[in-house]
C-alpha cells in the first residue's frame, strides 16, 4: 500500500477552518460572526503557505493552462455557438436583429 504524504493535522485544520467559514455564513450572531471572520482567512493563508512548494515558473505556467484556460476556452466557445445558433433565435422576447428577421 502506498503511504499518503498528507498531513493529518493540516487537514483537520483545513476541515475546521471550512466549518467555520460555514458557521460563520450561517450564523445570525454578530459577535459569533465578528469573531471567526476575524481570523478564518488567515488560517487559510497560513496552511497554503505551509503546504507551498517552489516549481519552476514555465512549468507552473503551462500546468495552469492546461489545467485552467484550455478547458474555459473549450467551454466558452461551445456556450457562445449554443447562444448564437439556438439560444438567441428561439428565446421569447428576445431582440433580434433586423437583418435577421
Amino acid at each position: 500500500m502506498a503511504r499518503s504524504s498528507r498531513l493529518t493535522a493540516l487537514d483537520s485544520l483545513r476541515g475546521f477552518g471550512i466549518l467555520l467559514v460555514v458557521l460563520g455564513h450561517a450564523s445570525r450572531s454578530a459577535s459569533l460572526v465578528s469573531w471567526i471572520f476575524s481570523f478564518h482567512m488567515p488560517l487559510f493563508f497560513i496552511i497554503s503557505g505551509m503546504l507551498f512548494h517552489e516549481r519552476q515558473f514555465l512549468d507552473s505556467f503551462k500546468k495552469k493552462v492546461t489545467r485552467l484556460l484550455i478547458p474555459y476556452l473549450f467551454f466558452g466557445i461551445v456556450t457562445f455557438v449554443y447562444w448564437a445558433l439556438i439560444e438567441r433565435r428561439f428565446r421569447v422576447g428576445a431582440v433580434v436583429p433586423s437583418r435577421m428577421r
